[in-house]
């Protein structure tokens, strides 16, 4: 009899499967259409005929920017003539096979720059393409990503538990793929998601809504929310640099209901010493005052609102990895207003597993998003909300005795240990357990059965029984490890998590 894959075992092997994206290019063949953009094409043919060693002939160039020859400019049109180039254009993209297109981008490390990785990937993420070729060039002007390769070793139970608790299969690409690209350190694994950074289809700035965005920069997407909110709603923006909070204030003076504070957040008010980094773009805090070194003040943001008696509807933070530390700082807004929330995730290793965690534990309704929106290493964020208005019979957020109600004359099968069903079980008399389901060692203070119900562990639950709705009880404590064993014996079941009633027993 051929044995059962775990859970675990399964995302391996999903993780196993996934293939590059972007395959980098070290020598360009005959046949293959270099994609680039109109502006660069004079560097781009630089490049190609310094290659070592030489092309035997000067490759065909598509310049993505352009529908056709009138909208080349003047100088470009002379390098095409000087160098005999076969051009091809926009719409020619349609009949080149992917495996043939190599984007040649600028070379730089500043990747947020005109025509660089970021906007060349853009632009055919923009035309339906995913799949193609990069020069190494572009890639090797980028800084190494130092490859983690017993990540998905050292991390089982965490990648297992996310994976399970995203909302949408496109989530649990980009999840997978990150964790591949990490262990490889590879960024052609990594995906950049369908929609633009901080609008996600279902976590965005509405009309009316207050939005709370720690990391305004230079404004831009502080703008963007509030042209989103209106003159009825309201942003507060909150960066810590003197010089981006001015040039944000400068930005968003059209909109009267932006307040801009030169405030960086955190869990609680006090003061930093931060380094501004060159390149990558950045901020670190140092401990001491040195020449390169500029004190910034921190508020949390639970005192902040308590203080202006604001609600918060939307919580953005890309705050170069205080993220965690804002979060434990807000935990009573986030009970109070139950918000949507952007949460930068890319900062640090810890913060791709600690922040959904969080997220989880103090936001227990919402459903989880995972978004990238960068060809590299960064732009990762999680997006989060509420769930919407379920059915009754899911009995999300209803008491336990309605929830009885709901599961009169259910088959059922009871997940936790023997106290918890004893404690409970009047409440659901009118239920139909098959079974009680508890950990192995457990079994040794359980009788085989209760009330007549079988007693027995996850190993043993037969297949027919697998697919029934489940009802777990456990103490709060005990709440990963009961889903971590679910996830591992019942797949099936953990997109249907919403019938897990969970209880602090005693």
């Amino acid at each position: 009899m051929q044995r059962k894959h775990t859970y675990a075992e399964m995302i391996q092997e999903k993780i196993d499967s996934l293939t590059l994206l972007r395959r980098p290019i070290h020598r360009i063949e005959d046949d293959m259409v270099i994609v680039t953009f109109s502006d660069i094409l004079e560097e781009a043919v630089e490049h190609y005929t310094s290659c070592v060693p030489p092309l035997p002939r000067m490759p065909s160039f598509l310049l993505i920017n352009c529908q056709k020859e009138d909208d080349i400019a003047l100088n470009v049109k002379e390098t095409i003539q000087e160098y005999r180039l076969h051009i091809l254009y926009e719409p020619d993209l349609k009949r080149i096979p992917t495996c043939k297109l190599c984007a040649y981008a600028k070379p730089q490390k500043i990747y947020w720059n005109p025509n660089g990785y970021l906007d060349i990937s853009s632009a055919l993420r923009d035309r339906g393409i995913s799949e193609y070729g990069i020069d190494k060039a572009v890639l090797s002007a980028i800084w190494e990503e130092n490859p983690l390769p017993k990540l998905p070793l050292l991390y089982t139970q965490e990648i297992c538990y996310i994976y399970a608790a995203l909302a949408d299969e496109e989530s649990k690409d980009v999840f997978l793929r990150i964790i591949k690209a990490k262990t490889e350190g590879e960024s052609g694994y990594l995906p950049i998601s369908n929609y633009p950074q901080y609008q996600h289809p279902l976590v965005h700035a509405e009309a009316d809504d207050w939005v709370v965005e720690g990391g305004t920069e230079n404004g831009v997407t502080t703008q963007h929310f509030a042209s989103m909110v209106g003159p009825s709603g309201k942003v507060f923006g909150f960066e810590a640099l003197p010089r981006f909070a001015e040039l944000s204030k400068q930005h968003c003076n059209q909109f009267p209901w932006i307040e801009i504070e030169n405030l960086g957040l955190w869990s609680y008010k006090t003061s930093f010493y931060i380094e501004e980094a060159e390149i990558p773009s950045g901020t670190r805090m140092q401990g001491d005052p040195s020449p390169k070194t500029q004190i910034v003040q921190t508020t949390d943001v639970d005192s902040y609102l308590a203080q202006k008696n604001a609600r918060c509807d939307l919580l953005k933070l890309d705050i170069e990895g205080a993220e965690t530390q804002c979060l434990q700082g807000a935990i009573r807004m986030l009970q109070r207003d139950a918000p949507k929330l952007q949460i930068a995730i890319y900062h640090s290793l810890t913060d791709f597993f600690n922040i959904p965690f969080f997220v989880l534990k103090h936001c227990p309704d919402h459903m989880l998003f995972i978004g990238h929106h960068h060809p590299w290493f960064i732009e990762t964020c999680l997006y989060a909300t509420k769930k919407p208005p379920a059915p009754k019979k899911y009995f999300t957020d209803v008491s336990l005795r309605e929830q009885a109600e709901d599961l009169a004359e259910q088959k059922v099968l009871f997940i936790g240990a023997g106290a918890a069903y004893q404690q409970y079980k009047n409440m659901f008399k009118t239920s139909n357990p098959a079974a009680i389901v508890v950990d192995k060692y457990f079994l040794a203070d359980l009788p085989p059965s209760l009330d007549d119900v079988p007693v027995m562990a996850f190993e043993d639950v037969p297949e027919e029984l697998q697919r029934l709705p489940l009802v777990m009880f456990c103490r709060r404590s005990h709440e990963l490890l009961m889903l971590h064993k679910i996830a591992h014996y019942f797949p099936e079941q953990l997109n249907n998590l919403v019938r897990c009633i969970l209880v602090d027993a005693p």
